[in-house]
C-alpha cells in the first residue's frame, strides 16, 4: 500500500450451510494500517489514532500473538511468527481489521498481509478470536496467484474453537483478494467434503480523512460497536432453531 493507512467500507456475510441453516449479512467498516508506518498512520486523520483514544483508533497491543508490549512490538511479533512459519516478512506487513469505535471493538477475524523484501506477496496470517477470550492464529504461506487482480487460495486445519455450534472436523479454504482499491476475504469451511459454513467480507478503499470515517460510520451504521451484540444475537437465533451444541474440547481449554 502506498499510504500508511486507509479505509474499507463494505459487508460481512456468514452463513450455515448443515444442519439448521442460517445467513446473515451486515455493513462493515475496516481499517488497514501499514505496520511499518504506524507512526504515520496515526498523523493521517485528527479522528483517527495509533495506540490512542480517538473516534476510532488501533491498538496494537490487541493484535498479534501474546507478548510483553512494553519491549516487543506488534511488527516484531508478527515477523517472528511469521519466520516461524517459513514466510518471508522483510517487505510490506499491514493489518485489515475493525478499528476501535469509541475505544470498543471486536474482530472475529483480522488480516496480516505479509510481503517479501520485493513486494510479492509471502504470506497471510488470519487472526482469529472467539467469544470465550481465545485468539489464534493460521499462518498460510502464499504458493501461488493467479495474476495481479487475482485471487490467493489457502487452506488451513480447524484447530481452534470459535463457535458451539460447529464441531472442531473442519477444513477451511480461503480466497483472499490482496487489498488495493478492493479487499475480500471469503472462507469456506468443509467437514469429510461437505460444505458446512461460508463466510465472506469485501469492502472498497476510501482515503483515511476525517470526512470518509464520519460518512463511512453513518453509512456502516457504527458497526464496529455492535459486531459482539450482534454474534450473539445470531447465536440465540441458531439455538432456537436446534442447532446441536459442541463444548469445548478439553484439549483447547
Amino acid at each position: 500500500m502506498n499510504a500508511p493507512a486507509a479505509l474499507y467500507t463494505g459487508r460481512v456475510m456468514h452463513a450455515r450451510l448443515d444442519g439448521v441453516r442460517h445467513r446473515f449479512e451486515y455493513k462493515v467498516l475496516y481499517a488497514l494500517v501499514s505496520l511499518r508506518q504506524l507512526g504515520d498512520a496515526g498523523r493521517m486523520a485528527r479522528l483517527f489514532s495509533v495506540d490512542r483514544p480517538n473516534l476510532l483508533s488501533i491498538h496494537q497491543k490487541k493484535h498479534g500473538p501474546p507478548r510483553d508490549t512494553k519491549k516487543t512490538s506488534l511488527l516484531e511479533s508478527v515477523e517472528a511468527l511469521a519466520d516461524a512459519n517459513g514466510v518471508d516478512a522483510s517487505g510490506e506487513i499491514t493489518l485489515l481489521a475493525f478499528p476501535r469505535v469509541l475505544g470498543h471493538v471486536f474482530n472475529p477475524l483480522s488480516v496480516f498481509f505479509l510481503s517479501g523484501a520485493d513486494g510479492t506477496p509471502s504470506g497471510i496470517i488470519y487472526e482469529v478470536r472467539n467469544t470465550f477470550g481465545g485468539i489464534h492464529h493460521y499462518t498460510c504461506p502464499v504458493q501461488s496467484e493467479s495474476g495481479e487482480r487475482g485471487s490467493i487460495t489457502q487452506t488451513a486445519e480447524k484447530i481452534f474453537y470459535v463457535s458451539p455450534f460447529q464441531n472442531m472436523e473442519q477444513t477451511y479454504n480461503f480466497k483472499v483478494r490482496w487489498p488495493g482499491d478492493k479487499a475480500s476475504v471469503r472462507i469456506f469451511q468443509h467437514s469429510r467434503g461437505k460444505p458446512t459454513m461460508a463466510a465472506s467480507l469485501f469492502g472498497e478503499r476510501l482515503e483515511l480523512t476525517d470526512r470518509n470515517i464520519l460518512s463511512a460510520l453513518r453509512k456502516t451504521r457504527m458497526s464496529s460497536l455492535k459486531v459482539l451484540g450482534g454474534i450473539h444475537y445470531e447465536a440465540a437465533h441458531i439455538f432456537r432453531k436446534g442447532a446441536r451444541y459442541h463444548p469445548e474440547p478439553k484439549q483447547s481449554q
